[in-house]
């Protein structure tokens, strides 16, 4: 993939995961 694209798209996917990983955690409490 286009690099300049990956460096674009990273912060929502990080924000992605993290929001995953926050919902996985309130499941699981």
């Amino acid at each position: 993939m286009n690099e300049a694209l990956i460096k674009l798209m990273k912060p929502e996917l990080d924000a992605a995961k993290n929001n995953a990983l926050a919902k996985l955690t309130e499941a699981t409490k």
